[in-house]
């Protein structure tokens, strides 16, 4: 049956509270816990005892009372609503012979009626003894055989237990007395049996002592006194089923093996074995493994397009197609999303057979490579935007710009440097542990008659003090976003025809912003659902970096595959232009192309800024000698009227 659970209600009376206490041992020491004990004193206080049972959930419950009481008991159970299929009711040891509660006196079942008493005994369970071993000729007490009159009296007569048990167990003393008469010669003084006395403990020890170890064949079967216990060979189990008392299992004592009875089935109310109480199985909440495979597959994918782009991005990198763009930079974008589609893959690893320290480690893999992931895909991309932004604002103001890769490499080893610098002093100063989150418990409804409860836990990482350096993290992207998406704004009439280099970046930055505004918040709410809170964002940045890969690169890998080298080469104001038509034939140079032909057009500029002023000068002068030219002629006229 399984059961581990058993409650205890009985009178509060010498014999009963020591057959109890004994019985309580031996269950014990099988591991049955008995739960509770319930001795009662009055029998007008059931009703109290039997809502104690209620409140400590025991269902099965042995009965320590007579019969009148056991009856009351019934009564009272029956009205408590607890002789349901819930419940098993286990009747006392005297119980196991005859139909009790078939015919009860009316006064000793008031309130209730014969057939409630019926139903609430039904399916009660009984234990007994052998009543009688069927092949008489193996009687043996330890050589004596029966006499042949023994045999007829015994065949003769259908002896019950009780009869057949007592007889046993004087044939246990007399052997026991009989074994002790040559010890007790050997006491000082010596003494026979006629001499015992109660209060004479030499006699009584060596009375036990002869007692010990008896071993002979008798009525109800082999019967065997060891450490001062009888051992039976067989203990039948039989079930209340209606109006009859039926036997529904032996259980063998020398092999502990339990049979079912050819007599009769067990019969149970509801058509299922009763629990012993509801059983709570602790469940660890993971991904499903269709989910996780699901989303492995996805980031493998998305894997394998960052490498094929990094391969041409690198064989690739003098050719003016791949060039234009940065392919340094390009390099960081593709590595940081290698490192985005890694922390996929970290985050749906099963933790169930994993350690603590293991988990630990886990947790911060998972932080680390999503940090430095963005850091490295969207910071680069954020570098090239302000490049684009401070070219064209230089131009605008006639000035002369210096931002080669490495300084703009520069800027993203700062980022990648300051999240490593948050991990270092977060490791380092914090002990970081495995905490379990507990949710409400489920009925497995594959079998809810059996009442087995899952548990659902989630195993997370926590420390002290990590809410500060999670802020720091999230204070770090979130001015990363922001100067993206100011670049983004300020870019935003920039028209680059081809390549679209400056339209595909702020499109990045403006899908990288939506995402997290979006899923953070969601991740968020949703924090016990483990299937979405793994799902959600893996599917969310295996798409994003992928796609921002795709919206980067594409061009450049269609531009290597469709066009010449010696096509894409125009000039400056023919390949860019402020607010006008992204559609035109001209094509992006590189961004030392760019540098030098700002700084040349500053060269022709000053040059032509000299010349401007050198010509103003001459035209004062110019204006000057007029100016003294009129002023002589009209001296000259003034002189000749006078």
């Amino acid at each position: 049956m399984g059961w581990r659970r058993i409650a205890f209600i009985f009178e509060e009376s010498d014999a009963f509270q020591t057959h109890m206490k004994e019985f309580r041992w031996i269950l014990e020491a099988h591991g049955i816990n008995v739960v509770v004990s319930e001795g009662v004193k009055d029998i007008n206080d059931l009703d109290v005892h039997l809502q104690n049972l209620k409140r400590q959930d025991v269902r099965i419950i042995y009965i320590g009372f007579y019969l009148i009481e056991t009856l009351k008991l019934y009564c009272q159970a029956y009205l408590a609503g607890m002789t349901t299929s819930k419940y098993v009711w286990i009747a006392p040891y005297w119980a196991g012979y005859g139909t009790w509660w078939v015919h009860p006196p009316p006064s000793s079942i008031l309130p209730c009626t014969k057939e409630q008493i019926v139903d609430a005994v039904n399916s009660c369970l009984h234990f007994r003894g052998r009543q009688r071993q069927a092949n008489l000729t193996d009687l043996d007490y330890n050589g004596v055989k029966p006499l042949p009159e023994h045999y007829d009296y015994f065949n003769r007569n259908q002896l019950v237990s009780d009869i057949a048990r007592t007889y046993d167990n004087i044939l246990v003393i007399a052997l026991a007395l009989n074994a002790s008469i040559a010890d007790l010669q050997h006491l000082r003084p010596p003494r026979r049996l006629e001499d015992f006395r109660y209060s004479d403990s030499d006699m009584a020890r060596v009375i036990l002592e002869n007692a010990d170890n008896i071993n002979f064949v008798g009525l109800q079967g082999p019967v065997l006194i060891k450490n001062g216990q009888q051992n039976r060979d067989i203990v039948e189990i039989a079930q209340a089923q209606r109006e009859e008392l039926n036997e529904v299992m032996i259980y063998r004592t020398e092999g502990q093996s339990l049979e079912t009875s050819d007599v009769s089935k067990l019969k149970w109310k509801g058509g299922h074995i009763p629990v012993d109480g509801i059983t709570t199985r602790t469940v660890i909440l993971q991904v499903p493994p269709t989910i996780r495979a699901t989303l492995f597959t996805i980031a493998s994918i998305g894997a394998v397009i960052a490498l094929a782009f990094l391969f041409l991005n690198v064989r690739y990198k003098h050719k003016r197609a791949i060039k234009m763009s940065s392919p340094s930079l390009g390099n960081l974008t593709i590595i940081g999303c290698l490192l985005l589609h890694a922390s996929v893959i970290a985050m749906g690893l099963d933790t169930t057979q994993l350690s603590v320290t293991t988990i630990v480690i886990k947790c911060h893999l998972e932080r680390v490579l999503i940090s430095l992931g963005v850091s490295c895909a969207f910071g680069s991309i954020f570098m090239k935007t302000y490049r684009i932004h401070a070219i064209f604002t230089a131009i605008k103001r006639f000035k002369r710009i210096d931002l080669p890769d490495w300084k703009l490499i520069s800027g993203v080893l700062v980022i990648v440097l300051t999240d490593c610098v948050i991990f270092a002093v977060w490791i380092a100063l914090e002990t970081t542990s495995v905490y379990t989150l507990t949710l409400e418990p489920r009925l497995d409804m594959t079998e809810p008659e059996k009442e087995i409860f899952d548990v659902p836990e989630i195993r997370y990482c926590s420390s002290k003090h990590d809410v500060y350096f999670i802020a720091a993290l999230y204070g770090v992207k979130g001015v990363l976003l922001t100067f993206g998406l100011f670049l983004a704004w300020e870019t935003r009439n920039i028209a680059v025809s081809r390549l679209s280099d400056s339209k595909s970046i702020a499109a990045s930055v403006y899908i990288v912003a939506l995402t997290i505004v979006l899923t953070v918040p969601t991740v968020a709410v949703l924090d016990e659902e483990v299937k979405m809170t793994y799902l959600l964002p893996g599917v969310v940045i295996v798409v994003v970096s992928t796609f921002v890969l795709c919206l980067n690169f594409v061009p450049k890998v269609y531009l290597l595959l469709t066009m010449h080298e010696e096509d894409i080469t125009l000039s400056m104001m023919q390949s860019m232009g402020y607010g006008g038509s992204t559609t035109t034939n001209s094509h992006l140079p590189s961004s030392t192309d760019v540098i030098s032909s700002v700084e040349r057009l500053h060269v022709k500029l000053t040059k032509k800024q000299a010349v401007l002023k050198q010509l103003l000068k001459e035209l004062h002068l110019l204006c000057f000698a007029r100016t003294d030219e009129g002023a002589v002629k009209n001296l000259l006229k003034d002189q000749s009227r006078t």
